[in-house]
């Protein structure tokens, strides 16, 4: 027989979760740690949106990725909003990442820096 629980327990058992849990202190290894590195709000949506997007295989080479790519874009909102697709060529280093080649990982980069123009954020 199934057990039912109410919504408003449900809810208060998930913040308690949630107060308990959500500590960056837990996030290591997860790529979405390099996020936490950046003091400015969109730079922080940037990176994360990044980490997501590269963390495909072992946690400390996509560290390693993320973090070489953060020393270029090192405020990575407004950098990528202030950039072009030759920008971001003469930026980045000849060098693809797992399975996107160099020429799609420019493609990526200049798809987010075109969203960033067109809608902030």
């Amino acid at each position: 027989m199934a057990r039912t629980i109410n919504k408003s327990r449900a809810h208060q058992l998930l913040e308690d979760l949630y107060g308990r849990l959500n500590r960056s202190d837990y996030i290591h290894p997860d790529p979405l740690e390099t996020a936490l590195h950046f003091r400015n709000q969109h730079d922080r949506e940037v990176a994360a949106l990044l980490a997501a997007l590269f963390a495909l295989g072992r946690v400390d080479l996509i560290l390693d990725y993320l973090k070489r790519l953060f020393i270029i874009l090192d405020e990575p909102y407004a950098m990528l909003r202030s950039s072009r697709p030759q920008d971001l060529r003469d930026m980045i280093s000849r060098r693809g990442y797992r399975v996107f080649s160099y020429d799609r990982l420019i493609d990526l980069l200049s798809a987010i820096a075109s969203v960033l123009r067109r809608y902030g954020s």
